[in-house]
């Protein structure tokens, strides 16, 4: 078991190093009949990163 405090936690993220994950994130493209589709636009439907796409 691992006890750990995470107050403050997310007032510490690097923001940068939060950026290029996040880009990298939304370039991966997704998987479809096999092949990989990429766009420079939107997040895929469903995926656990488009709800950030549509706040502003």
């Amino acid at each position: 078991m691992v006890d750990v405090d995470i107050q403050g936690y997310f007032d510490n993220i690097n923001q940068a190093k939060l950026m290029k994950l996040v880009r990298k994130w939304l370039g991966a493209g997704v998987m479809e009949e096999g092949n990989v589709r990429r766009s420079d636009l939107g997040t895929p439907q469903g995926g656990v990163i488009s709800p950030i796409s549509h706040q502003q």
